[in-house]
């Protein structure tokens, strides 16, 4: 995993089980991690190009959160290219800590 992908997953640890995160929550507790070790704040575009990085790494889950309901994320056909994120997408870490 890289230095990034670390960072996403030190604020998606400490989440209780079934919980999950939105880009724009990743953003901002990465964007908080980042202002207290008085360094710059990411764009969001750079967190998400790293959601997606660990994502297709097998470091993440993805799920779908409406309110504070998480599912499973459905999954694309085969003829299918998933192009977008819904605004209920949320990530989830693969794995404990001690596992990467």
């Amino acid at each position: 995993a890289t230095p990034a992908e670390l960072e996403i997953l030190a604020v998606l640890w400490p989440l209780a089980d079934g919980q999950a995160l939105r880009l724009g929550e990743i953003h901002e507790r990465v964007g908080a991690r980042r202002k207290q070790a008085d360094q710059p704040v990411p764009a969001v575009t750079t967190v998400s190009s790293t959601l997606r990085g660990a994502l297709a790494k097998g470091l993440l889950t993805e799920v779908r959160k409406v309110g504070d309901t998480v599912a499973a994320a459905p999954k694309a056909g085969a003829k299918q290219l998933v192009t977008s994120r819904s605004p209920q997408t949320a990530y989830r870490a693969a794995f404990t800590p001690g596992q990467v």
